[in-house]
C-alpha cells in the first residue's frame, strides 16, 4: 500500500466558506450589537424630542449614521477576517514540515456508538481484528487541506491526503496501526499523538515517517476533533542510519563469534598437550612426546594464520594495507604452501604449478594459497590438485577438489562475511573469514578470486597479472587500497 493516498474529498479553506463563517462567528454579532445600540438610542431620543417616526429628517439623518456605522464596522471586521485567513493560510502552506488538517468530527460520532467504546482494550482488539470496521472509521476521516510540504514528501500533487484513498489501494499493517492508534486517542478523549508510520510514497519509494497528530481545543479545555493537525516528519534517513548501525553491531558480533571459533580449538590444543607435556606423572615415551609437540606445533600454526588474516582485515578496513608488486614465481608459492601444509596435515595434494610468474606480492600470494587449500582440505573431498596456467595476459592458479561443493545459488555469499560452504549461514567459520579477504587480496592485486563447479569438481581459481606483461618492468611499489564495491571487514 502506499503510505500516503488520495482523499475522497479534499477542500481548500482558504476558498469559499471559511470567509463567512469567520465573519459569523468573530465579527457579525458585535456588529449586529453596535447597530442595534445606535437604533435603539435614535429611538429613545427621537420619543423624548418627539420627534416623528414619519421619516422627519432628524430621524432619518440620526438612522443614516447608524447604518453607516454599522457598515464601517462590518466592513472592518471583514478585512480583519481575511487578514486572518490569509496569514493562517501562507502560515500553513509556508510550513516546511508535511501537515494535514483533518475533520476527524464523524468518526468520534462513530465510536461513541460501538459497544466497545467503553473498554479501551475491547475496543482495541476490535479495530485490530475486525479490517471492516477499521476500513469504515478510515472513511470517516475528512481531509481539510494539505500543505505543499506533504505534496512533496509523499511526490504527490498537493491537494492530496492521508487516507481515505482508492479503495483498490490497500493500507499497510503500519498504516493500519497507525490508524488504531489515532481511534484510541479519540475514545480516551486526548488531543495528542506521537506515532511511527511507514509506507512507500506514490512513485514507490519506502518512507520511515513520525506521526504527530493534534486536535485543536474547545473553550471547555476538551479536544475539538473537527480541527485536527496532523504533521509527518520523513525520518528515512534517520531508519536507514539505524539500521546500518544495527548491522555494524551484527557484524562484530559475528566477527567475536568467529575469531573465538577459531581460537578455541588450536587453543585447547596448545593448552592441553603442553599442560600434559609438563606433567611429571605423564610417563610418555619419547614418540609420543614428538608427536604432541608436533601437534601443538600445528595448532600454533593455525594460530599465526588466523592472526594474520585478522590484522590483514584490519589494515584493509583502515586503508593502510599496502602490497609489493613484484614478479612471483607461482610454483615456488605453491611449493612453500604445500609444505607448510603438509607438516601438520599428510593429505595428498597433486601439484602442477609449473614455472609460471605473476605480478602481485609474494607474501599476500601465499596467505591467498594458504587459505584456498586449508578451505579445501576442511571442506572439499577425497583429493585436491593445485595447477597453475599462463592463459595470455593472466596467470591462472586453480584449487580443485572433489567434494560436493556449495549449493546452486550460493556461489557468491561464499565470499561474503562469516559464510561457511558446507554449514549454515552466520555460523563463524574460517571460511567465512579466510575467503572474503583472499578475494579483496587478489583484487587489489590486479586479480580475482572465483568459484565454480565443472565436471563434478570444486575449483576455486586466482587469477593475477602475467609478470611478462607489467609495463613498470618489475620495479617493487606499493600499491595503494583502490575503491571497489567488495568484501569488507570490521575487526
Amino acid at each position: 500500500m502506499r503510505l500516503l493516498a488520495a482523499p475522497k474529498r479534499s477542500v481548500n479553506p482558504a476558498k469559499a466558506n471559511e470567509l463567512p463563517w469567520l465573519v459569523a462567528s468573530r465579527g457579525l454579532p458585535l456588529t449586529v450589537a453596535l447597530g442595534s445600540v445606535v437604533v435603539m438610542v435614535a429611538a429613545t431620543v427621537a420619543t423624548l424630542l418627539g420627534i416623528s417616526w414619519d421619516g422627519s429628517l432628524p430621524f432619518a439623518a440620526v438612522l443614516i449614521v447608524g447604518l453607516v456605522l454599522v457598515s464601517l464596522r462590518l466592513r472592518r471586521e471583514i478585512a480583519q477576517c481575511r487578514t486572518f485567513t490569509r496569514r493562517r493560510q501562507n502560515t500553513f502552506n509556508g510550513a516546511p514540515v508535511a501537515l494535514w488538517e483533518e475533520d476527524f468530527s464523524a468518526v468520534a460520532t462513530w465510536l461513541r456508538t460501538l459497544p466497545e467504546s467503553s473498554s479501551p482494550s475491547r475496543l482495541r482488539s476490535l479495530l485490530a481484528a475486525n479490517s471492516t470496521t477499521l476500513d469504515h472509521g478510515i472513511s470517516l476521516i475528512r481531509v481539510v487541506s494539505v500543505n505543499p510540504a506533504a505534496a512533496r514528501m509523499i511526490h504527490l500533487d498537493e491537494g492530496k491526503a492521508l487516507f481515505g484513498g482508492d479503495p483498490a489501494d490497500p493500507i499497510t499493517t503500519e498504516v493500519r496501526l497507525a490508524v488504531i492508534e489515532q481511534l484510541m486517542t479519540i475514545a480516551r478523549g486526548q488531543g495528542d499523538l506521537k506515532v511511527g508510520i511507514s509506507g512507500t510514497t506514490w512513485s514507490g519509494e519506502r518512507i520511515d515517517a513520525i506521526l504527530y497528530w493534534r486536535a485543536a481545543r474547545g473553550d471547555t479545555g476538551e479536544a475539538d476533533y473537527s480541527k485536527v493537525v496532523v504533521a509527518v516528519v520523513d525520518i528515512s534517513e534517520q531508519a536507514a542510519t539505524e539500521k546500518r548501525l544495527q548491522a555494524v553491531a551484527e557484524s562484530k558480533r559475528q566477527l567475536i563469534a568467529s575469531i573465538s571459533h577459531e581460537l578455541r580449538t588450536p587453543l585447547t590444543s596448545v593448552v592441553g598437550y603442553t599442560q600434559l607435556l609438563l606433567a611429571p606423572e605423564s610417563g610418555l615415551s619419547a614418540s609420543e612426546r614428538r608427536e604432541m609437540l608436533s601437534l601443538v606445533a600445528a595448532s600454533a600454526q593455525d594460530l599465526s594464520f588466523i592472526v594474520e588474516d585478522l590484522v590483514t582485515a584490519a589494515r584493509y578496513e583502515s586503508k593502510s594495507l599496502g602490497l609489493s608488486c613484484v614478479p612471483v614465481n607461482v610454483g615456488a608459492q605453491v611449493a612453500q604452501v604445500v609444505a607448510q601444509v603438509h607438516a601438520t596435515d599428510a593429505h595428498p595434494i597433486e601439484v602442477n604449478a609449473g614455472s609460471a610468474e605473476a605480478m602481485g606480492d609474494p607474501a599476500r600470494v601465499r596467505q591467498v594459497l594458504r587459505n584456498l587449500v586449508v578451505n579445501a582440505l576442511r571442506y572439499g573431498g577425497e583429493w585436491i590438485r593445485i595447477t597453475a596456467t599462463k592463459d595470455g595476459p593472466i596467470v591462472r592458479l586453480a584449487i580443485s577438489d572433489n567434494g560436493d561443493g556449495v549449493p546452486p545459488g550460493d556461489e557468491q555469499r561464499i565470499f561474503d562475511a562469516y559464510e561457511r560452504g558446507q554449514g549454515e549461514p552466520q555460523q563463524p567459520g574460517s571460511m567465512g573469514l579466510g575467503l572474503g579477504i583472499s578475494r579483496d587480496l587478489a583484487r587489489l592485486m590486479g586479480g580475482d578470486l572465483t568459484y565454480r563447479r565443472h565436471n563434478a569438481e570444486t575449483i576455486l581459481e586466482l587469477t593475477l597479472p602475467a609478470a611478462e606483461n607489467d609495463p613498470r618492468d618489475h620495479v617493487s611499489e606499493t600499491v595503494p587500497k583502490p575503491e571497489f564495491a567488495g568484501h569488507s571487514i570490521s575487526a
